[in-house]
């Protein structure tokens, strides 16, 4: 199930934020304070922020550049009655996924909300891509890793036998280990490997 963490000061519009999406069938947790979210909290994905920009004790800007600072990804959705279009424009540019002007429709919430997780949902299989990578890497020898940045390069095993200045049956047993260990049966499937969309 999607998590989605609400924070605004103001009840009301916290219960009716929640409200929406707990019936668009997300899990919602709800944060009158932005500071104990901070300390306490560090989402799981596929996850969503849907964020105050004005609160006492810390806004939704600092928020979310505590949460950067911390290395948390989870994409946000900010909501506020009373910004400035320089807070628009801050919130924009530090990567937050949409900027909703109060009163909004709950449809725009709903959408703004599957816009974000669906950008977390890729962000996570990335991560997972690159961590399965790295680790496939990791099993490879020093002279197959050697063999393996030229063979992605497109050298034939003759090239590689040259470069690497080994016999080119020695060459053929590196590219044989290094597609076994990538567990893949050829060039064009370790290519779209380590080449998969986001």
């Amino acid at each position: 199930m999607t998590s989605v963490y609400v924070i605004d000061d103001n009840a009301d519009v916290l219960q009716q934020v929640a409200l929406v999406l707990e019936r668009a069938g997300h899990q919602v947790f709800r944060y009158l304070n932005p500071i104990e979210f901070l300390k306490n909290v560090r989402p799981s994905g596929p996850a969503a922020i849907v964020l105050d920009v004005r609160m006492p004790g810390m806004s939704g800007l600092e928020l979310q550049a505590a949460l950067k600072a911390k290395a948390v990804r989870t994409p946000i959705v900010f909501i506020s009655g009373e910004s400035q279009p320089k807070e628009i424009i801050l919130a924009l540019k530090a990567q937050a996924v949409d900027f909703l002007l109060k009163p909004f429709s709950a449809d725009d919430l709903r959408t703004a909300v599957a816009v974000a997780l669906d950008h977390d949902q890729r962000r996570l299989k990335q991560e997972d891509l690159v961590r399965s990578i790295q680790a496939k890497r990791e099993l490879l020898s020093a002279r197959e890793r050697d063999a393996f940045h030229l063979i992605i390069r497109g050298y034939s095993n003759k090239e590689l036998a040259a470069e690497l200045d080994v016999k080119p049956d020695t060459a053929k047993k590196y590219r044989a280990a290094i597609l076994a260990k990538f567990e893949v049966s050829s060039l064009a499937e370790l290519l779209a490997f380590l080449q998969a969309p986001a």
